[in-house]
């Protein structure tokens, strides 16, 4: 298989970069990871914090990651939270 060198679709928010090569299991969740990122990202700020959209997409989110984490890419999703964040670490 070869590196995912970028496999941002729309064109907003923070591209997949993949320090090695991914099965396409893998990738399945890395991208389903970014497109809920984006999606929290456009509900934020247009509906408030207490709107159960959000909530449901952060349940979500937490359950994609952790099988990101599951399938061993769990660095690489939490390079892709800092980046949508913009934050220098993530805990």
């Amino acid at each position: 298989m070869q590196p995912l060198e970028s496999a941002n679709r729309t064109g907003s928010g923070p591209a997949l970069q993949a320090r090695r090569p991914l099965t396409p299991l893998q990738l399945l969740f890395l991208r389903r990871f970014q497109s809920l990122l984006e999606k929290r990202q456009q509900y934020t700020g247009r509906v408030p914090p207490s709107d159960l959209r959000l909530h449901l997409i952060d349940k979500v989110l937490y359950s994609t990651y952790c099988d990101c984490a599951g399938c061993g890419i769990g660095d690489e999703a939490k390079d892709l939270l800092r980046r949508q964040r913009g934050m220098a670490r993530f805990p």
